[in-house]
């Protein structure tokens, strides 16, 4: 069973890797209906990610709160230079400050403070998918993932 769900990601991958060819040929080929086709990027990544939605506990009868971050389940859809898209179980309400930790197959961990900045319900799924944009990246990090993503771009995750 896992081998056919590898082996049908790869033929989704390539038949995405060949028509991002297509339109970048006919993005530099002068020719502008693929142009803005070329802004979203739909290949995979393989990345691993926790994550962490921050909160404040409160100890006994005190008047004083802890921050703390509680981990939730999830996954990484998609990932690029800004940020990147989460599918959860249960639902992100949007400005909700998040840390993320995701591993980048090859590369290493990155940790990431993030906002969540849309969300999206997919009833088939039984969760939602919400887009965050990275903030307060070290710049170490933000090299890691733009090295990965070039690599990504390169190889068309395969």
């Amino acid at each position: 069973m896992e081998e056919r769900r590898r082996m049908l990601r790869r033929t989704a991958d390539r038949q995405l890797w060949e028509a991002y060819n297509r339109l970048k040929h006919e993005a530099e080929s002068g020719d502008g209906s693929g142009a803005r086709k070329l802004v979203r990027r739909a290949i995979r990544h393989h990345c691993k990610v926790h994550i962490a939605v921050q909160g404040s506990i409160q100890s006994g009868r005190s008047d004083t709160w802890t921050p703390v971050d509680f981990g939730i389940k999830g996954r990484i859809l998609d990932l690029s230079h800004e940020g990147c898209s989460l599918f959860t179980r249960d639902a992100l309400a949007i400005g909700t400050q998040l840390g993320l930790r995701i591993e980048l197959e090859g590369y290493g961990k990155i940790e990431a403070r993030a906002t969540v900045r849309w969300s999206k319900g997919i009833p088939a799924k039984g969760g939602v998918a919400s887009g965050v944009q990275f903030h307060g990246l070290v710049p170490d990090h933000q090299r890691l993932v733009d090295a990965f993503l070039r690599h990504m771009d390169q190889t068309a995750g395969l």
